[in-house]
């Protein structure tokens, strides 16, 4: 069975890299993106991810923008959406 990949995007450089160290110890392949601009063009570049899984508050492409764009260019990709804001907005709940 193939390792499945997820996507970590967010602008938080320690939160990458213990996202990536949990996800890496339950046995998944992990890229990572410091920013929306830097996640599109990851997967641009043909990378195969089984799931995104995206900080809300990043500054220039918060969250809600990338989901928006990866629903429009990458369909088919599975989006989480991670933050420490209480509520997320309304449009983000629709993923």
């Amino acid at each position: 069975m193939a390792m499945k990949c997820i996507l970590c995007v967010d602008d938080d450089p320690s939160a990458l890299e213990l996202r990536k160290l949990l996800l890496g110890a339950a046995g998944y392949s992990v890229l990572t993106a410091g920013s929306g601009t830097e996640a599109l063009e990851v997967l641009d570049k043909g990378a195969n991810v089984d799931l995104a899984l995206l900080d809300y508050m990043m500054p220039g492409m918060n969250g809600d923008e990338l989901a928006e764009k990866l629903r429009r260019k990458h369909p088919g990709i599975p989006l989480v959406a991670v933050s420490a804001v209480g509520q997320l907005p309304q449009a983000f709940l629709n993923i």
